[in-house]
């Protein structure tokens, strides 16, 4: 008997499977290729991206008006004060904290300068407390969050000691008068530095000191004694070698040490925060450079390295959740978890200034030009002639303002439109050095031409 031939339908299923897992196959393929080269990967990381939230200033598109005001009377300081604004590397106008307390150091016409600090509520503008008397002395006072206190040192160069004045931070009231080894000048032993939410001292070669409620000494952590704040509770320091394991992390309170995931084949050459952690440049004793990111307690985000230097966009934290590497070629932009977002052709470092979901790269070596990418889709705009690097403070959304602090520059602060690049308004900067617009939470703030009052800035 002869076995049933197999039906013409039969024969075709081979083939069709075939044809199938070749269609599949190619089709594995060419995602790849659009995943690997053609940025499928980053339009992928692009479309999960979400910007950091962004405190925004009030209405900018017409010049603000003074809303709350206070003046020296209404501080308690005597007849005749001004408000200490008279160089930029100087404390004042306002020292600012985390909290809506900020601080003002003033100072009256007596035959000595009297210095004085106040303080004041940023979104009220009401008093906080007296003024508290800091003393006759040529020079300006400096003081410094030490929470939950204010140590304010006033120096000469050929004193003995500084005299520090430590003073309660919430009452006003004064802890502490007396000397200190403390010093402002950057050739003496101990140097006075503000990091996070502390003062701390630095002892070239030797390492950092934390600062008591006498204004003395407390613990020692030996090291190079530079240190690199991450957040207002920590910071790192180098111990002066280019060895791997030369960087630790340690808390700015007591100066504790805290167990961090740094690479151990590779000693860190630089660090950019950004919001929920940092980054990490390292250098392996061959050369090669990359990128690690941890979280505030030094542990590792992401176990990826990225390939290139960090790039440190301007020593403030302008660029919100994104990270930049700079690699032969090109500059790359990463978010938070190692995940690529934006390729930018070029060889050479930029500063990066993240606006809402725009993130703005300049352009030339004075950064006075700056091209904006759209972070969600990977289009680049025009560029515009916006400096965005130091003198950046702030935006409404829409309107971006700077505020230059150098006493030379002819403008106060100055608005320009993000989308058509053009200025909306200025503020001329009046003759002498008094005058400052700076930024306090969600306002702005101005100390008046003859530096008798401090106002808030609002559209009405």
């Amino acid at each position: 008997m002869l076995a049933p031939q197999p039906t013409p339908r039969r024969r075709l299923w081979p083939l069709v499977i075939t044809a199938i897992a070749v269609v599949l196959i190619m089709v594995a393929a060419g995602c790849g290729i659009w995943w690997r080269f053609l940025g499928g990967a980053q339009s992928w990381a692009r479309s999960r991206w979400t910007p950091p939230h962004e405190s925004l200033l009030p209405d900018l598109r017409d010049q603000p008006a003074p809303g709350w005001t206070i003046d020296i009377a209404e501080l308690g300081l005597p007849a005749g004060s001004t408000f200490s604004v008279s160089h930029p590397w100087k404390p004042g106008p306002i020292i600012k904290t985390d909290t809506p307390r900020a601080y003002l150091i003033a100072r009256s016409p007596d035959p000595l300068p009297r210095w004085w600090l106040t303080s004041i509520d940023r979104d009220s503008g009401g008093r906080l407390f007296k003024p508290v008397n800091l003393g006759e002395n040529l020079t300006t006072p400096k003081c410094f969050i030490n929470q939950p206190d204010v140590v304010c040192l006033s120096d000469e160069v050929n004193a003995p000691a500084s005299t520090a004045r430590v003073i309660d931070g919430e009452s006003g009231t004064l802890i502490y008068t007396g000397p200190s080894d403390i010093r402002l000048y950057t050739w003496m032993p101990l140097v006075a530095e503000q990091s996070g939410d502390f003062l701390i001292t630095t002892a070239k070669k030797r390492g950092l000191y934390g600062v008591g409620n006498h204004a003395e000494t407390t613990w020692s952590l030996p090291g190079w004694g530079v240190p690199v704040v991450i957040g207002p509770n920590s910071a790192l320091e180098g111990r002066g070698s280019e060895e791997s394991g030369s960087t630790v992390m340690f808390s700015l309170r007591d100066g504790s040490l805290l167990h961090t995931e740094f690479p151990s084949d590779a000693h860190m050459s630089r660090t950019k925060s950004f919001d929920g952690g940092f980054a990490g440049g390292f250098r392996t004793p061959a050369g090669a450079e990359f990128v690690q990111l941890f979280d505030d307690n030094g542990k590792l985000i992401s176990k990826k390295r990225l390939k290139g230097m960090l790039v440190d966009t301007n020593g403030r934290n302008v660029s919100g959740n994104l990270i930049t590497v700079l690699e032969s070629d090109r500059l790359s932009i990463y978010d938070s978890h190692a995940n690529k977002l934006l390729e930018i052709p070029g060889d050479q470092q930029r500063r990066t200034v993240l606006i809402g979901s725009t993130l703005w790269v300049s352009q030339d070596s004075d950064h006075k030009q700056f091209r904006p990418y759209d972070v969600r889709t990977g289009k680049a705009g025009e560029p515009c002639a916006i400096n965005l690097d130091y003198l950046y403070i702030g935006t409404d959304g829409h309107v971006a303002i700077n505020a230059p602090v150098d006493p030379k520059s002819a403008v106060l602060a100055e608005a320009y439109d993000l989308k058509t690049c053009k200025k909306v308004w200025s503020i001329t900067r009046p003759r002498g050095f008094t005058s400052r617009v700076i930024r306090l939470g969600d306002n702005l703030v101005r100390v008046s031409d003859d530096g008798t009052q401090v106002y808030s800035m609002v559209n009405r």
